[in-house]
């Protein structure tokens, strides 16, 4: 398995990843989303792949003060192989380098696989509500 940063040519590899995952997502949005982070934050988009080709990804994003873990995703043939763990870890280790002192995500409630998944890595509930608005 080979892990590196995100290109703006991964787009459409991310995009049929992120569908066979099943994850939420509006396909008109990644350019912008991908070009957005990759200029900011290039070390934050983190993939994971072999010779079959993309095996998984992360996407994070910083502002300064707290982080967001973001589509985290491994293709379904995949999982179990401990690729989204170490995703994670790759990710976390990149947004300490850069003095991140707080890592958020965003799980459907529905999700109970992936709610425990991040459990299993230390995450933890918090009570609060998420309010968001979409601005495109």
């Amino acid at each position: 398995m080979r892990y590196r940063t995100a290109t703006a040519a991964d787009r459409d590899a991310l995009v049929d990843l992120w569908q066979a995952a099943g994850l939420l997502f509006h396909v008109e949005d990644v350019t912008h989303e991908l070009t957005s982070v990759l200029a900011r934050d290039p070390e934050l988009v983190i993939l994971a792949e072999d010779g079959s080709g993309l095996v998984g990804s992360v996407f994070g994003a910083y502002d300064g003060r707290r982080a967001w873990l973001n589509r985290l995703a491994t293709r379904p043939d995949r999982r179990g192989e401990g690729v989204g763990r170490e995703l994670v870890s790759r990710l976390e280790d990149a947004l300490r380098a850069k003095g991140c002192l707080k890592l958020n995500l965003l799980v459907r409630n529905d999700n109970a696989e992936a709610m425990a998944f991040y459990r299993g890595l230390g995450y933890a509930s918090n009570d609060v509500t998420f309010l968001g608005k979409r601005l495109r």
